[in-house]
């Protein structure tokens, strides 16, 4: 990092470390032949000396400053207790993870065939949403980070037959619907539950939800995707084997 233009690399110190040098020489040498005269008449040489040595000591102190701007990072795993009780005082940035036989991995299809799966479901809700809101929230009693989206449907494309139905959304809707994994701020502690997918807010999202009988809320079935004109795209970072495809192929899916 260079914070503020400061200087970091040796080459660049000893560069100017060297300048300096040079100069203060040259002044030395004419203040020792005529001390007043020189000193009346090189004023701004002398302004021009002092300033090259201010200039090497807050690049020194520059280059400390941005050499400590790394954060202290420690890995914990997720369990049933609140993250809370799992912060140290002199904690800035805690990774949770779920261990690998606790972890849920993407199993899904590719392409087509996935997307297909994702839109047939007799459970399954697919709709286009204007995402206002993507934030992270505390989840599973402060154990867990889930990262929530707010919006309105904007054009809802299939709803199963199977859909509850107080999870029967409508265009112009607000709705609210979560994934697994995100970041907020406990106690001035950095806290990233993983993955961490960077959704960006006010954006159009096609979306793939569950309304199934009992559940309390809608739960994503798969990682929303943006819509960039007729394309469906993954935020980066974020693992969708539907990435590439387009609202055509959506349409057609849920058709059949």
């Amino acid at each position: 990092m260079n914070p503020m233009g400061t200087l970091e690399t040796p080459a660049t110190l000893l560069l100017v470390s060297m300048t300096f040098l040079t100069l203060f020489r040259e002044l030395h040498r004419s203040v020792t032949s005529r001390p007043c005269a020189v000193l009346q008449r090189n004023s701004r040489f002398v302004a021009l000396i002092a300033g090259v040595g201010c200039l090497a000591i807050v690049g020194t102190v520059g280059g400390e400053a941005g050499a400590q701007t790394t954060l202290r990072t420690r890995t914990v795993f997720f369990d049933t207790f609140p993250i809370t009780d799992k912060l140290h005082t002199d904690d800035e940035v805690v990774i949770v993870e779920m261990r690998a036989d606790e972890a849920v991995t993407d199993k899904s299809l590719s392409g087509l065939a996935a997307l297909r799966s994702a839109a047939r479901r007799r459970t399954a809700i697919v709709a286009t949403v204007d995402v206002a809101e993507v934030r992270g929230e505390s989840a599973l009693d402060g154990a867990w980070v889930h990262t929530v989206f707010r919006g309105t449907v904007a054009q809802v494309h299939r709803i199963g037959p199977d859909v509850d139905r107080r999870h029967r959304i409508r265009n112009g809707e607000r709705i609210e619907f979560h994934v697994s994994g995100g970041e907020i701020n406990v106690r001035n502690v950095i806290v990233r539950a993983q993955p961490v997918i960077p959704f960006p807010a006010s954006r159009q999202y096609i979306v793939f939800l569950s309304g199934r009988q009992g559940e309390q809320g809608l739960n994503v079935t798969a990682t929303p995707l943006l819509v960039d004109g007729e394309n469906l795209v993954a935020v980066a970072s974020a693992n969708s084997s539907m990435a590439g495809l387009t609202l055509g192929d959506l349409r057609r899916a849920v058709r059949r």
